[in-house]
């Protein structure tokens, strides 16, 4: 049997980023090198919360749905995210644990922030960032400044999105409308 290249056309008319894509920034003193050590510390120190319930089992989905309701960016609690807190938990042999683990998170994380100087590239088509007022704590000040994804790719558009935090973007009605907006615009 003899396979031929095929040509497939383009997947992504658009593209919209909620709250993430450009690399975040890493903390002060942080080498452009960093060992697991130091990426696990810097982890720790940004989304130590988030991460350290990868590490956590739960008798039962109410109990992982009031570690999730105690979050300070979940003061607003509503049906999508006990539906993400829900979907998030999974029966691992009869112990119920975040579907994610955290060696995975962790590995992941070192594609987070830009360790050594990441050069600037256009996206290969219309795009948007919308970016969180807050962040994933809901502290007042977001993941991404103002401009950060115009930085990483050239171009883009970017959008603030008033009154939601990292989560409350896509998990509350107001930001959860600014994205479908943003899906169904032309870019």
């Amino acid at each position: 049997m003899t396979t031929k290249p095929v040509e497939s056309p383009a997947l992504v008319e658009r593209l919209v980023l909620v709250d993430g894509g450009p690399p975040l920034a890493p903390p002060p003193g942080v080498p452009a090198d960093p060992s697991p050590a130091q990426v696990t510390q810097v982890i720790t120190e940004t989304v130590g919360q988030a991460y350290a319930r990868l590490t956590m089992t739960f008798p039962d989905r109410a109990a992982y749905q009031e570690l999730w309701r105690a979050h300070p960016s979940l003061a607003e609690w509503n049906d999508a995210m006990a539906a993400y807190a829900d979907y998030d938990l999974i029966d691992d042999g009869g112990v119920l644990r975040p579907a994610c683990r955290l060696e995975a998170a962790l590995s992941d994380a070192r594609d987070l922030y830009a360790w050594q100087p990441v050069e600037p590239e256009a996206l290969p088509v219309p795009a948007v960032f919308l970016r969180a007022e807050r962040g994933m704590f809901d502290q007042p000040e977001g993941l991404f400044a103002p401009g950060a994804a115009g930085r990483a790719f050239p171009g883009i558009t970017e959008r603030d999105v008033p009154g939601t935090n990292h989560y409350t973007i896509t998990l509350g009605p107001k930001g959860a409308q600014e994205v479908v907006a943003a899906v169904r615009s032309a870019g």
